[in-house]
């Protein structure tokens, strides 16, 4: 992505070993562009979905978020 020029990246102030990655405007533009297409995807694959088989989906894809960004 950065090679692409989307995103940029920045050194924290308080903790060297911290690298920050930023979107550019370049960015933003792709997100823009690229989200509609797949917020529309998503919202096919859980349509045969039970509105309490979606809350179940969004607690254990929180779950998978939070696991993730702990370790990886």
């Amino acid at each position: 992505m950065e090679k692409k020029e989307l995103i940029t990246r920045r050194r924290c102030q308080t903790d060297r070993r911290t690298i920050y990655a930023e979107l550019t405007e370049a960015g933003y533009a792709f997100i823009e562009e690229i989200f509609p297409e797949h917020k529309q995807i998503i919202t096919e694959a859980t349509a045969g979905l039970t509105e309490e088989e979606m809350k179940q989906a969004i607690t254990l894809l929180k779950k998978v978020g939070l696991y993730a960004k702990e370790h990886f």
